[in-house]
């Protein structure tokens, strides 16, 4: 297998059967790189779990790495995000109880993904989040020791930094243009550059050019756009893989789920979760709802007081659903997917039901509308009152067979995306 020489090693942290948006992106893409003959490996410390989806990428090119054999790795949540306030902390759940113990822990996975690089024989190696986020600064070694052995060196990019995006905001709220409100970031940012250098800027900004990666591949145009101002590596944008087939499929063993008019994901304060609960106890008694969980686990603490004392509680028309087997029965028992997140970096979850034949809703974050695209629903989460979304709800069920065409035909848009920009990549990598 393999073209010219190349070779490319994914090492990532977090893998399935963790399913957040950075677990699939880098699951799906290796398996989509492989499927194009490309000679792909993996190096995780995710252990596997017979009890969940574990992912298809091959067995034999998968390196779950534990440092004592035992599968003592778990994902810390309450961890995972706190490089938004720039504290230091653990990439290794519950490895150790100190924050030294979790970096040493860190150093010696990283050795270990250096080793196997080398017996490997990786030529394109790409760093997946999160470990292109600047809280993991020591993560540096891992870069400069592959660097030192010839290997082409990237990383995954997913998200903008909490500055960028209240900044972004800021600007937005006086011009009402997410692209006006882009242009002027990228000229202060220039000018910051100037002011503090390089190295301070990229930190401040969570960029992963505070690693000097050989290249970056981000998950979408907006989130790509803040991380390099200087143009200084070359960048790919590879928009998270559908697997088309699979979505477009009916679910194997279905669980029996009930048909509601709306379905809302992971109701965490990003989310949009003041706008899903405003919607649920909006007294609208005509309508059914179901919430799932979402990958985090604890969306739904501090989510169901908020709409315990709605009618559609009361009544029954509230479905919670911790967990489900299969998402494609979920799209296929709703008929609309709100999805008014306040951010993302692309919006996986709102193009997923697309390919169901699904209608969506969804915030117009230019990131999401990468995803979604500009021939459905989308309002602004921050400036859109409640009326804007109820009124948005009852427009899409009153001609819900509209809305549900123009999701099918974005899901072929995708389909002719994705094609070009897979084998984009493939170019991409052999050119480095």
């Amino acid at each position: 297998m393999g073209d010219g020489g190349l070779k490319v090693g994914f090492i990532a942290p977090y893998w399935l059967p963790h399913h957040g948006g950075g677990e699939q992106y880098v699951h799906q893409t290796a398996c989509s790189l492989l499927e194009q003959n490309v000679d792909v490996v993996a190096f995780t410390c995710t252990v596997e779990d017979l009890e969940k989806d574990n992912g298809h990428f091959p067995s034999n090119r998968l390196t779950r790495w534990t440092p004592d054999g035992e599968n003592t790795y778990v994902k810390d949540w309450d961890n995972h995000y706190a490089w938004e306030r720039k504290e230091s902390h653990a990439s290794w759940g519950n490895f150790g109880d100190g924050n030294t113990t979790h970096i040493m822990r860190d150093y010696e996975f990283m050795d270990a993904a250096i080793e196997w690089a080398k017996d490997e024989g990786i030529t394109v190696a790409i760093i997946n989040s999160p470990w292109s986020h600047v809280a993991f600064h020591h993560v540096n070694y891992l870069y400069a020791k592959l660097q030192s052995l010839g290997i082409k060196t990237g990383c995954m990019h997913l998200d903008l930094s909490g500055m960028i995006r209240k900044d972004l905001i800021h600007e937005y709220a006086h011009h009402k243009d997410w692209e006006k409100a882009a242009e002027i970031i990228q000229e202060a940012q220039l000018e910051v550059i100037e002011e503090i250098g390089e190295k301070l800027a990229y930190y401040e900004w969570d960029s992963p050019m505070f690693f000097n990666p050989d290249f970056i591949i981000s998950c979408s145009y907006w989130s790509d756009r803040f991380t390099d101002p200087l143009q200084k590596v070359p960048h790919f944008v590879l928009h998270p893989i559908m697997r088309e087939n699979y979505w477009e499929e009916l679910p194997q063993f279905p669980q029996g789920l009930d048909l509601v008019n709306m379905t809302m994901i992971n109701p965490q304060y990003h989310k949009g979760r003041s706008i899903m609960a405003n919607i649920i106890t909006s007294n609208q008694e005509e309508w059914s709802f179901r919430v799932l969980a979402g990958g985090y686990g604890d969306a739904l603490k501090e989510f169901l007081p908020m709409v315990e004392n709605s009618w559609a509680n009361d009544n029954g028309e509230l479905d919670i659903q911790n967990y489900v087997h299969d998402m494609r029965e979920v799209y296929r028992n709703t008929d609309i997917l709100l999805f008014p997140s306040r951010y993302e970096g692309y919006g996986m979850a709102a193009v997923e039901p697309m390919f169901c034949g699904t209608a969506v809703i969804a915030s117009n974050y230019p990131a999401i509308v990468e995803a979604v695209g500009t021939d459905i629903k989308t309002l602004c989460p921050y400036f859109s009152d409640d009326e804007d979304w109820e009124f948005a709800v009852d427009d899409v069920l009153s001609q819900l067979g509209y809305w549900q065409n123009k999701s099918l035909e974005r899901a072929k848009e995708l389909k002719e995306r994705q094609m070009a920009e897979l084998w984009g990549l493939n170019y991409f990598l052999g050119g480095l």
